[in-house]
């Protein structure tokens, strides 16, 4: 009976494990998917949502009409650091930035704003990436205005060369 006990034990304990390596992948590729297709929440440091996010698709095609500005990026950053344009834009809520960036390594990146007149960093902490970006950053109703720059914050054990470009 001992023998018998000890072996449903061990079944059910395997049987859960397995169930949870199962659900875990499934949740993984639904959020992989979900950040393909869907709109995400930009937050900045302090948890706030500050932009949206809206990755280019079928359903949100890159835009045809030709932009105000654009600024073309050919960044190499180390390890760890950052680096900011030097075009300074004034933004405020409703802007949108059309943004498409690769990365010549895989590495953990964001993209951050500068506030030129407060000499203060916004980290989108939610545009993590390892292989850049191709999608539209639409600046949302918490977003405090001001004269900005943009920039990428390279925060992998690598040297990135950040190539593309980005539009107001």
């Amino acid at each position: 009976m001992k023998k018998l006990n000890s072996f449903l034990k061990k079944s059910i304990t395997l049987l859960l494990a397995g169930t949870i390596l199962i659900i875990s992948n499934i949740y993984e590729v639904k959020a992989q998917e979900y950040i393909k297709n869907e709109t995400i929440a930009l937050t900045d440091e302090n948890g706030d949502i500050c932009a949206y996010y809206t990755p280019y698709s079928d359903t949100n095609p890159e835009p045809t009409i030709k932009p105000r500005y654009t600024s073309n990026i050919n960044w190499t950053i180390n390890a760890g650091r950052y680096t900011v344009g030097d075009n300074q834009y004034t933004l405020s809520s409703g802007i949108s930035i059309q943004i498409n960036v690769s990365q010549s390594k895989t590495g953990k990146s964001y993209i951050i704003l500068y506030n030129r007149s407060t000499n203060t960093y916004k980290y989108l902490t939610n545009t993590e990436t390892t292989n850049g970006w191709n999608g539209t950053i639409n600046l949302g109703n918490n977003f405090n205005g001001g004269l900005y720059s943009i920039g990428i914050a390279n925060l992998s054990s690598n040297t990135i060369t950040y190539s593309g470009s980005y539009s107001l």
